[in-house]
């Protein structure tokens, strides 16, 4: 019996290879099933709900390599490569081809959903801060394409009554222009800018994380 899993299917390969190598670093390894002509590769992020076994984040590809070796910053420039390299500078990221999907799409249900409108972006840099994962250096959110909108999902601890409970924290702003893949804030200057690259230890960088469709709307 396959497993349950939320779906979050993100816009690009490069969104998912920055997403795995920042959580993951070297212990990297993605998934991947043929479906309907196409490879669906993705991984697995920890469940946030009951009766949910996990978050599967994918995207669709016409052609699968074995190995993805990565680098957020190679004298100054991001770099993607097919191959493996033997660099503190990289991350190798191994390609596990399955037979089938070990796991089934399913919908979101009985969950109580807060949703909380942020009032700009800093605030919402912020909360990356204090809600990701711990052993993060940079923390990521979700941005929604379609919709112009960034957002932050935060687990909440059941109630005495056992309902499940989800905060989602999120800010849409059509001023930003989202096409590097690092927000970043300056706290003395008190600016945001994007960035290809992070490279400013005394600035806050944020992934970005595009996405084609999440499971909550």
């Amino acid at each position: 019996m396959p497993i349950k899993v939320l779906p979050i299917q993100l816009s690009s390969l490069e969104d998912l290879v920055r997403l795995i190598a920042d959580i993951r670093k070297e212990r990297s390894v993605l998934i991947s099933y043929k479906e309907s002509g196409k490879y669906v590769v993705g991984f697995y992020l920890p469940p946030q709900v009951k009766n949910i076994h996990g978050i599967f984040v994918y995207t669709s590809m016409n052609e699968l390599p074995d190995i993805i070796s990565y680098s957020p910053n190679d004298g100054g420039v991001e770099v993607f490569k097919t191959e493996y390299i033997e660099s503190p500078l990289y991350v190798n990221i191994f390609v596990s081809k399955l037979a089938k999907s070990p796991h089934e799409f399913v919908e979101l249900e009985d969950v109580d959903v807060v949703k909380v409108d942020v009032n700009d972006i800093k605030s919402l840099i912020y909360l990356a801060y204090s809600t990701s994962f711990e052993h993060l250096i940079v923390p990521f959110m979700w941005y929604l394409e379609d919709e112009n909108t960034f957002l932050i999902n935060v687990e909440v601890p059941s109630s005495d009554d056992g309902e499940d409970n989800l905060l989602i924290f999120k800010f849409k702003n059509s001023d930003l222009n989202v096409e590097k893949p690092y927000l970043v804030y300056d706290p003395k200057e008190d600016s945001i800018t994007f960035s290809e690259v992070p490279k400013d230890l005394s600035k806050k960088y944020v992934l970005i994380v595009k996405v084609k469709k999440f499971f909550m709307v």
